[in-house]
């Protein structure tokens, strides 16, 4: 049986990721509506392209289906932002917080990606 790690993951505080978004918002907005490519010269390359966000409203009603989302790893330092991807076009940007504690078996594979250690 395997031991039960779910008590050793923390992320950072609500109120520290939302001033890092706050700070960053403005920018954030500029970027939407650019194409891949003009984003791509705007803030580098991504840490991780993936497959796109699927968001539906409270009835089910799909809102938004993007083709990829580029997550940033660097642009905030306890936050990952990622921009969904549609036809080309940058249509929204999302965040969230990054891991401040894990299990040691796990901090060297995060390291960089999605854990900011303390």
């Amino acid at each position: 049986m395997g031991t039960d790690t779910s008590g050793l993951w923390q992320s950072w505080p609500a109120e520290l990721v939302t001033a890092e978004v706050s700070s960053f918002q403005d920018r954030a907005q500029a970027l939407v509506g650019l194409s891949e490519e003009r984003l791509l010269q705007e803030v580098g390359a991504p840490g991780e392209n993936v497959s796109g966000v699927r968001i539906e409203d409270g009835a089910g009603n799909l809102v938004l289906q993007a083709d990829s989302d580029l997550r940033y790893f660097n642009l905030l330092p306890h936050t990952v932002v990622f921009f969904s991807i549609v036809k080309g076009m940058v249509a929204r940007v999302s965040y969230f917080p990054k891991w401040k504690r894990c299990p040691p078996e796990f901090a060297k594979t995060l390291i960089g990606n999605i854990y900011a250690p303390v």
